[in-house]
Parts: structure tokens; C-alpha cells; sequence
């Protein structure tokens, strides 16, 4: 069976890369591949890193055993999104049934946003795939907390981060989970498990820290773009689409420009943190508006404007984001009291929505829940059909 839907999702996605362009779209995919560049020929990162150095590393991992072209590396990544399909059929059955495993893994293999995603060079894709592998490993180890299975958690959550800073989430959701659901006499094993899964991720993102810190004199976790992603979401002119129309120097102009980098990420903070001050009612509304705007159907442009049928995958995803999300919704209102795991889903779910409400939402954001909501749906659709039938 994961044979065959690895081969089914791998067979769509490969469908899909003969259907959207040939180069690449957005300027952020040739920024990712001009470090991956680098890193593969001179083998250096920016010393300030902007982004994240996971995903260039992966491409740089990729064109090591191949062509360094943008065509191989989507060819990689839709065996990756393959295998990422797989990992949600095997979440999926630790939780439920195979005939749900199924289901959700199928759905996914044509989800519209997931099948998109492995045709860009974004960091979304591995980052789903290591996202859904801790996943697993989460309710693997929910009947035995071994040192084995928090260790592995803890190490692939910091490479996660490494991709995608967000990622932390993973902890906090884990510990709140494990606090919920163990039994009093059992929350030290608990914590002492989640206590080895954070110090395991500490480990591995603290090398670049540290490489961070004696290259600037600053503490840089893993990038610089969290002031400038802080200031978009929280500043006079910001709009639920903000990152597509806003950025500081058009604003503030040579008060940026003579400043170092440094400084300016200091004078976003600060700009960003006086808005906050001065308008608190108004912030807390614009926060929950962008907590809800993290699940909305169309955020924004998530193809390139010249690819042919965007309008058609925009709107079919969409469709497909309201069905899912709805009856994924009634799947955790009818089975959270049968199934103490879909409450990590929640958890990971309602924390990753509240960090990216701090700053600025995106559909590219969301991918990584879309699955759990796919689960999710699957079962509540059993689930009534079990009902109807007794």
C-alpha cells in the first residue's frame, strides 16, 4: 500500500511540474538557489544570514548528486513530497484506521497547495516532510517516552527550525500536549522527555548560533528577517496582504539607508514596538484578524501571475481549503474525546497560527496544517457514515 500511494502522490506531483514554469517565479526561489550556489562553490553563507541556511543547504545536498538546475531540484523535491504523503498515511494510521490512512493520504497526493508547493523552490516542502517524520515519532512514542525516540524528536525539530524558524512551535505543542494527556503520576517522565527533545534541538541549532554571534557580535538564533517580518505585520499601514505591497525604505527612506544593518533592525523593532504602545486596542484586533486570516481560503497570489490556469488553481484550491477545513473542524469536535493524539494536532495547529498573528499571515505559511485538518476530515466523514449506518 505505501508503495503504491508514494508512487500515486510522486506520478501527480510530477504531472504538476510539466504544468507550471520551467524557471523560477518568485524572487525569493532564486535567492534560495544564488546561497545554495555559494555554499556548493565557495562553500560560505552570508555572514549576516537574511534567511534561514536549512533549505539552501538541502538544494545544496541536492545539486551534490546531481545537475545544479532548477529542473533537478524539483524533480528531488517531488520525491520528497512523495514521501511526505507516505509520513501522513502513517500519521494518519497511528491514529485512526487504514481505510482513513488511506483517504487522507490520497487527499492529499492531489491537495492543490501541496502539489504547487513541490514545484517551487521554497523550503515549505522538506520542511513538511521533517514536520510530519516528528510528527509521527510524537504519537509513536505517546505509550513509552524513551530517550530514543525524544532525542530524534528533539534533533530533527531543530533542523526544522534550521528551514523554518516557526517550526519552535513544535515544542511548546509538544509539551502542552504531553502535560494534557499524561496522568499526574506520570508528568515528571513527561517533562524529563519533553526536557531531552528541547535540549536535543538546542544542540543542534546552537553551532549556528554561535557561528552567528562571533561573526556579528549579536545574537542572530538562525536569521535576520524576524525585525523586518515583525515591523510588516505591526505598523500603521499594515493589511492582512501587507508583504505584497509594503516594505520599510518606501516608507521611512534615507532614515534606513544610513543606517548598518544592525541598526536598522533595531530602529523596525522600535518603530514596530511604539505602534503597539500607542495603539493596543487596535493591535489586538489586527492580531486576531491575522490569527483567522492564517486559515482563510485566498490570502494571496500563490502562483507566478504568468503561469497558465493560476486563476483555475487558485479558486479550485481554495474550494477545496473550505471543504477540508470544515468538516476537519467537526472531525476534532466528534472524535477529541476517542483520540487524545488529535489534541497535538490542535495544539501545533492554534500555536503556529499565533506566531505567524504576531507578524504577517501567507498561504505558504498554512501547508504544513493542511493535512491535519486532511485527517482529520477523512475521519469525520467515517465517522458519519459509521453513525448513519447503526
Amino acid at each position: 500500500m505505501l508503495t503504491i500511494i508514494f508512487f500515486f502522490a510522486l506520478g501527480v506531483r510530477l504531472f504538476g511540474l510539466a504544468l507550471t514554469p520551467q524557471q523560477p517565479t518568485y524572487g525569493d526561489e532564486t535567492e534560495y538557489m544564488e546561497l545554495a550556489q555559494v555554499l556548493t562553490e565557495d562553500h560560505t553563507y552570508p555572514t549576516r544570514p537574511y534567511r534561514p541556511p536549512g533549505y539552501p543547504a538541502f538544494i545544496a545536498a541536492v545539486w551534490s548528486i546531481g545537475p545544479d538546475t532548477y529542473a533537478f531540484l524539483r524533480i528531488v523535491q517531488a520525491c520528497v513530497g512523495a514521501l511526505t504523503i507516505v509520513l501522513v498515511f502513517l500519521v494518519a494510521g497511528s491514529v485512526f484506521d487504514e481505510r482513513v490512512a488511506v483517504g487522507a493520504s490520497l487527499l492529499m497526493s492531489i491537495y492543490p497547495l501541496w502539489v504547487y508547493t513541490s514545484t517551487t523552490a521554497y523550503p515549505q516542502v522538506i520542511a513538511c516532510a521533517l514536520f510530519y517524520l516528528i510528527l509521527l515519532l510524537a504519537l509513536r512514542s505517546e505509550a513509552r517516552l524513551s530517550l530514543e525516540y525524544s532525542a530524534s524528536i528533539g534533533v530533527l525539530t531543530g533542523i526544522a527550525v534550521l528551514c523554518i524558524p516557526a517550526y519552535v512551535v513544535l515544542l511548546p505543542a509538544l509539551l502542552a500536549w504531553l502535560v494534557c494527556v499524561r496522568q499526574p503520576r506520570e508528568l515528571r517522565k513527561a517533562i524529563r522527555f519533553w526536557g531531552v527533545c528541547t535540549l536535543a534541538a538546542i544542540t543542534v541549532v546552537a553551532p549556528w548560533s554561535i557561528r552567528n554571534w562571533i561573526a556579528n557580535h549579536e545574537v542572530i538564533p538562525v536569521a535576520t528577517n524576524g525585525p523586518i517580518n515583525f515591523w510588516l505585520g505591526n505598523n500603521p499601514w499594515a493589511t492582512l496582504n501587507t508583504k505584497s505591497h509594503l516594505h520599510p525604505f518606501a516608507i521611512y527612506g534615507a532614515r534606513l539607508e544610513r543606517l548598518s544593518p544592525q541598526e536598522q533592525d533595531r530602529f523596525l523593532i522600535k518603530m514596530a514596538t511604539q505602534y503597539i504602545q500607542a495603539h493596543p486596542l487596535r493591535t489586538f484586533g489586527f492580531t486576531v484578524a491575522k490569527f483567522f486570516a492564517f486559515f482563510r481560503p485566498w490570502p494571496g497570489q500563490i502562483t507566478g501571475s504568468d503561469m497558465p490556469g493560476r486563476a483555475v488553481l487558485l479558486w479550485l484550491d481554495g474550494i477545496i481549503w473550505i471543504v477540508v477545513m470544515v468538516f476537519g473542524i467537526l472531525g476534532f469536535v466528534l472524535l477529541r474525546h476517542q483520540y487524545s493524539q488529535i489534541w497535538l494536532w490542535a495544539l501545533v495547529i492554534v500555536f503556529l497560527a499565533f506566531l505567524y498573528s504576531l507578524f504577517f499571515p501567507a498561504m505558504r505559511f498554512r501547508t504544513p496544517v493542511d493535512a491535519m485538518f486532511g485527517m482529520l476530515a477523512i475521519a469525520a466523514v467515517y465517522h458519519m457514515i459509521g453513525l448513519i449506518r447503526n
